[in-house]
């Protein structure tokens, strides 16, 4: 992106903290349904 114009900087504190407010948000939605299937594949990959 920055090579065809795009001011690319890193993103703010705030913004990091509420991304991962939202994401922790949709994991523990989703392993509602996947159960201890879902729960094993997040601890991989929080690995």
């Amino acid at each position: 992106m920055a090579k065809n114009g795009m001011s690319v900087t890193p993103p703010s504190a705030a913004l990091n903290t509420d991304l991962k407010k939202v994401g922790d948000t949709m994991i523990a939605e989703w392993l509602k349904t996947a159960g201890a299937e879902g729960q094993s594949i997040v601890d991989a990959y929080k690995k």
